[in-house]
């Protein structure tokens, strides 16, 4: 599946970019979808992929030293998470979890640098 480029040029994280990079990020999107209560990833996990919610709402967290789920935010579509990893190539620093029915649009940092 093929995500089209006007999709991306309405996302915060991808809007300022000219069509040919849009193109080339599109064409390597991939798809995946969850329901509620499944994880994306946990906190610590290697850091891989970007994501963008293209539909669906999701909780990120933390735990704290005391095993509490802190929330620090909610996403819904259009959202892009996990961009950090992009660069920094470190391990996740907080949990997401599917709230609802999701779809997501993923991009690996090998993509991404291919």
């Amino acid at each position: 599946m093929v995500v089209p480029p006007a999709y991306l040029r309405n996302t915060p994280i991808f809007g300022g970019l000219d069509d040919r990079p849009l193109d080339l990020i599109a064409a390597r999107l991939h798809e995946r979808t969850c329901g509620p209560g499944v994880m994306i990833y946990r906190e610590g996990d290697p850091g891989r992929d970007l994501y963008i919610v293209r539909t669906g709402e999701l909780e990120i967290f933390e735990t704290s030293a005391g095993g509490h789920r802190v929330q620090l935010g909610r996403l819904g579509p259009g959202d892009a998470f996990g961009d950090m990893t992009l660069l920094d190539m470190q391990p996740r620093s907080a949990t997401v979890v599917a709230r609802t029915d999701a779809s997501l649009y993923a991009l690996t940092n090998k993509d991404l640098y291919a």
